[in-house]
């Protein structure tokens, strides 16, 4: 018995150390945060955190090129953590980060934010490190993947494709950890919407991720502007994507996120307002029409102002409100485009937590799948078959 409560003891003595080396855990972490950053509530928020603690050969890297990379602070370990306020919300919003030690006693200062940072190794020159939401607050995080029923075609359509039809799909989520399944499930059922209404696969170009640059995205826009008929052709164009906007309280312009190069992203790559002004000026379409489906998009509405008639812009927020995941898409792909004007689908989407706006031009008042001017007609002959194509 004296032997057994030796080795007892001499067991404990040993492992204590080996336990007490483990660390705090995320959802001590989490408890932490909660009683002494928020007050004793997570309320409906969530929080983003490293999988573990981590030292200072780590750093936190925010988007903005203009923001130095922060490095983990000194002394042990250390957790960064996320405070998403909204965590419905698409980036970008209002959120803010610090960092907690891993033994618990302290934490620094909150930094105000728009969109989460990444985490890089070796002092920012080596590989990316987890981090993201956590189930740790009661709050769900946001189910980024969605499921995809294709639309139905439309009845009032035929089956056939329309030569006049052209569209651009852009979207992708700024980087592999913020591109959520949406984005893609969103261009897809756009898509399909398109096809049914007429709009011919040779005449869709898509342009996701990294493929969604500004510089390639300005560059298809005018390609295809210059080959279209002025006559005729209609230039359709979905924006899916996170969008950039100034910090709450500010003000400064809004852009179409592309794609960030290890954890940041320049001027260069967002895509503003004016400069889809500037791509679509002196267009040859007939009429062109936007759909912005992304955070602060209601900042590309005066695009189509009174100098524009042919142009209408509908976007799912206000310049100054975030967009919430796929449900300003669902609103477009779930009707008929056979049957309404573009107006008139814009306004018969219902309730969003985001406020949707539109332009007010004469160009809104047509149908997505109608070419312009109904003399401009096309036979073509197949066998026996004769098809008219406007």
């Amino acid at each position: 018995m004296r032997l057994a409560t030796v080795f007892l003891f001499l067991t404990l003595f040993l492992l204590v150390p080996f336990l007490a080396a483990e660390g705090a855990t995320q959802q001590q972490v989490a408890d932490y945060v909660r009683d002494n950053v928020l007050g004793g509530s997570f309320g409906s928020r969530t929080l983003w955190m490293t999988l573990t603690g981590l030292d200072d050969s780590y750093v936190c890297r925010e988007l903005d090129t203009d923001i130095s990379d922060v490095s983990f602070p000194s002394g042990g370990l250390w957790w960064l953590v996320l405070i998403d306020d909204d965590p419905d919300a698409n980036w970008s919003h209002g959120c803010r980060w610090l960092f907690v030690s891993d033994g618990l006693d302290s934490s620094t200062a909150p930094v105000d934010a728009v969109f989460p940072p990444s985490v890089w190794a070796d002092n920012g020159t080596g590989p990316e490190a987890g981090f993201d939401c956590r189930d740790v607050t009661g709050v769900p995080c946001p189910v980024r993947a969605v499921s995809f029923s294709p639309p139905p075609r439309s009845p009032m359509l035929p089956m056939i494709d329309k030569s006049c039809l052209y569209a651009i799909l852009i979207g992708g989520g700024v980087s592999d950890s913020l591109n959520y399944a949406f984005f893609r499930q969103n261009l897809d059922a756009m898509k399909q919407t398109l096809r049914n209404c007429g709009f011919p696969e040779s005449n869709i170009s898509t342009l996701y991720k990294s493929d969604a640059s500004r510089s390639n995205i300005s560059k298809t826009i005018k390609d295809i502007c210059a080959k279209l008929d002025p006559a005729r052709d209609i230039l359709f164009i979905y924006m899916t994507n996170h969008g950039a906007g100034p910090k709450p309280g500010q003000t400064g312009p809004v852009a179409l996120c592309g794609w960030a190069t290890k954890g940041k992203l320049g001027v260069d790559q967002l895509y503003t307002a004016s400069q889809l002004k500037t791509d679509t000026e002196g267009c040859k379409a007939c009429r062109i029409y936007v759909v912005a489906d992304q955070c602060h998009s209601g900042g590309f509405v005066s695009v189509a102002d009174s100098t524009r008639p042919s142009m209408s812009v509908y976007a799912a927020a206000k310049a100054d409100e975030p967009a919430y995941g796929d449900t300003y898409r669902k609103g477009w792909t779930g009707q008929d485009p056979g049957t309404k004007s573009m107006d008139d689908m814009h306004d018969a989407i219902g309730s969003l937590k985001s406020t949707k706006v539109r332009s007010n031009n004469q160009s809104g008042k047509n149908k997505l799948c109608e070419c312009c001017g109904s003399t401009a007609v096309r036979v073509e002959t197949w066998g026996r078959i004769k098809v008219l194509f406007r």
